[in-house]
């Protein structure tokens, strides 16, 4: 099979309702973890980001809730207190799973049934993500075994020695592998929120809810940071019973832009349309491509690097992904 390729009162209730009508229509369910002194924003930022989403059409597929170790309320770090929707006794089967941090890591690591659920949950779900130092549970469950992962800034060698078969990044902000997503958590939450939501839809989607939140106000996403504009085509689900999707968009970086290392877990093809590509994958040569030129990614590859070769002239380029449908 094809592997999925190319993110105030004082007490808060987060179970968004099921619309109208549609109670007996089956939900996608993303789950966000919630337990005593977890970091606000942690938890409250992919809460807002899919929140939000969900109203949109193109998502309405989905809800997003709030999961706690046991039937109570919680209370944050900062002092917020959540009732969460559901317990890990009765939460619905999850298509992702989103975990959060805490200041001190020991309470929430001793609960053994918890870590049990989240390793048994980490294995079920399509998509899966933590935000700060929350990689220790997803680290802990043994979901992050051969992959690649970060967590808070400065805490990434200490991560290092704990998990030795992670791959452990270093100085980034959000780090994607496959349907992985670990960011640096705190205000980076939303920046991994909406990354995970482009991983499970498009960029283009995702810039739609970052522009609904105004987080595009207050810090740009890559994609405009860098210049670089990306262009949906085509989404087409592949019919005959596959479990295929084939999405194509154009891709364009200005003079010096530039992709951050990443891996798409799918099958991508790239032939460009102008202007010069550098491109290579983890353990093999870099390659420069001119107009004309075809480039292939497979589900395996890490991107290590996906830039305009020319300081100046814009560069474009057809991407063409084929993944498992969401």
């Amino acid at each position: 099979m094809m592997k999925l390729v190319l993110t105030m009162a004082s007490v808060l209730t987060l179970a968004l309702p099921v619309a109208a009508g549609a109670i007996d229509t089956p939900q996608r369910v993303i789950g966000v973890l919630i337990y005593d002194r977890v970091l606000t924003s942690d938890v409250t930022a992919p809460l807002e980001v899919f929140g939000n989403a969900v109203k949109e059409k193109e998502f309405a597929g989905f809800r997003v809730v709030a999961i706690a170790p046991d039937k109570r309320p919680i209370v944050t770090e900062e002092g917020l207190t959540i009732s969460a929707a559901y317990s890990i006794d009765d939460a619905p089967a999850l298509d992702a799973l989103i975990v959060g941090s805490a200041y001190d890591m020991t309470p929430i690591l001793a609960n053994s049934k918890l870590i049990r659920w989240v390793a048994a949950q980490g294995k079920a779900v399509r998509w899966l993500a933590s935000n700060c130092s929350g990689a220790r549970i997803l680290g802990d469950a043994d979901l992050l075994v051969g992959r690649r992962a970060t967590t808070y800034p400065g805490g990434e060698l200490i991560m290092q020695a704990r998990y030795l078969r992670t791959s452990v990044v270093f100085d980034e902000k959000v780090v994607v592998d496959g349907n992985l997503i670990t960011s640096n958590g705190g205000l980076v939450s939303y920046t991994a929120a909406l990354k995970l939501l482009e991983t499970m839809t498009n960029a283009a989607f995702a810039d739609k809810v970052a522009a609904n939140i105004y987080y595009n106000r207050l810090v740009p996403t890559p994609a405009r940071l860098s210049g670089t504009q990306v262009k949906s085509l085509l989404t087409k689900d592949l019919g005959d019973g596959s479990k295929g999707r084939v999405e194509l968009q154009t891709v364009e970086y200005p003079g010096g832009g530039s992709s951050p290392a990443h891996r798409h877990d799918a099958h991508v093809f790239v032939y460009v349309l102008e202007g010069s590509l550098d491109m290579q994958v983890e353990g093999h040569k870099a390659v420069t491509l001119k107009p004309g030129q075809t480039f292939y990614e497979s589900p395996a590859d890490v991107h290590v690097r996906s830039a305009n070769a020319s300081a100046t002239d814009n560069a474009k380029f057809l991407v063409l992904t084929l993944k498992d449908k969401p």
